[in-house]
């Protein structure tokens, strides 16, 4: 069996994916494989700011990003994100690398945010991954896959803010996320992909998961916050199942194997600084350690091969976003203006083997992301707060509005 890297970025991730074809016996029992996320923080007023929010955290969107800023918030608030992404995905196959597009709009996140007397609750509702992609890999001398991809995550979540003194504040999360997979690969021996395919791969499933997030806020003088946030991501496991031309009459397709796939979305730790200077301007720095590693874990090879899974490893990384809102009054309408950068090393699958072949698969593509933001946003009647953002990328336009409202 043969798999192909696919390398899919999104909104909020980088995906790679693993198909296979039947040339080669490679990681032909896990799709998630190498499975790649970004890990942005929701809100147009966060992704503005290049998504470093972890430490001014004073909305409604900490109910995910940071719940110990819940203890910011002196009100009842709702907040509602609204998103669009419009992606370049790279394919790399036998031919050599081909590019196509994908759009999404979905409604990304939601939450409620409640301030009781010593502790402030939030139910929060976060998309952690929409997918919707459709694209062909080809495979030397005529081999040809035909994929139907769809992923999304979505995690459900109760989080509480506790003030411990006027100047620390910790917090707390915990999630019920759910993947839903469906994905269709057509395998063809000729090279115009003419139906009846000679094999299937198909995956109709979904799986239910835990999430959890602790985190702290610390304000050691003035205007300078610290935040710390360690989030354990979930883990989903879904069948996936290959049908075979039994070389019968009418096309009749066999079962050839059924397998498990695993995704481990991986934990992060971030640590945030952000510091207001002249009352206006406010700075702020995220930097997160990604546990890449995680998606190793439970990595199989399809039964009967030869594979070494100990052979392939994936590094942990830190990513950097930073960002800048200015904030001033138009006829007592308070605006702010924001712009930021996020720097995402690349992280690839690396082989540690002798197999040329496979060296010259895994071997690594200059891939590192620089993104750049802006945004704005206003306040209506000191209730109602709008923000839009524009996110963009070598691979990425994004666009996102967000409301909170206060009552």
């Amino acid at each position: 069996m043969r798999r192909e890297k696919m390398v899919t970025r999104l909104a909020l991730m980088l995906l790679f994916l693993f198909f296979h074809s039947n040339a080669w016996a490679l990681l032909a029992s896990n799709d998630f494989f190498g499975l790649d996320f970004r890990f942005n923080n929701p809100g147009a007023r966060a992704n503005a700011m290049g998504g470093a929010f972890i430490a001014v955290a004073d909305d409604a969107t900490a109910a995910y990003t940071n719940p110990a800023g819940l203890t910011i918030l002196t009100e009842p608030e709702v907040s509602i994100e609204f998103k669009y992404t419009k992606t370049t995905n790279k394919v790399y196959d036998e031919v050599g690398s081909q590019e196509f597009e994908d759009d999404v709009f979905n409604v990304s996140f939601a939450s409620f945010v409640y301030p009781a007397k010593k502790v402030t609750f939030a139910l929060y509702r976060h998309q952690l991954v929409n997918i919707e992609s459709q694209f062909e890999i080809r495979e030397l001398p005529n081999n040809l896959s035909k994929v139907n991809f769809d992923l999304a995550v979505e995690t459900l979540g109760l989080a509480a803010g506790f003030p411990l003194s006027d100047s620390f504040s910790l917090g707390f999360s915990v999630g019920f996320a759910r993947a839903d997979y469906q994905s269709l690969e057509e395998q063809f021996n000729n090279p115009s992909g003419t139906p009846p395919p000679e094999s299937y791969i198909v995956v109709s499933d979904s799986d239910s998961s835990e999430q959890y997030t602790a985190a702290l806020l610390w304000n050691p003088g003035g205007d300078f916050n610290i935040g710390l946030v360690y989030r354990y991501g979930p883990e989903f496991n879904t069948t996936k199942t290959r049908l075979e031309d039994d070389m019968a009459p009418f096309e009749d397709y066999i079962v050839k194997y059924v397998g498990q796939n695993t995704l481990n979305i991986p934990d992060v730790f971030g640590l945030g600084i952000s510091s207001r200077f002249f009352q206006s301007l406010t700075m702020a720095l995220d930097v997160n350690y990604v546990m890449y590693s995680d998606l190793l874990r439970s990595f199989r090879f399809e039964p009967g091969s030869s594979e070494d899974p100990s052979q392939y490893e994936i590094d942990d990384q830190f990513e950097i976003h930073f960002g800048l809102e200015y904030a001033f009054q138009v006829s007592d309408v308070p605006f702010g203006v924001r712009a930021g950068y996020f720097y995402r090393p690349e992280h690839p699958v690396i082989y540690t083997g002798t197999d040329p072949d496979q060296i010259n698969r895994f071997q690594e593509r200059d891939d590192d992301e620089h993104i750049v933001s802006a945004g704005f946003g206003f306040v209506i009647d000191n209730n109602l707060q709008l923000d839009l953002a524009a996110v963009y990328g070598q691979y990425i336009t994004e666009g996102v509005l967000s409301a909170v409202y206060r009552f």
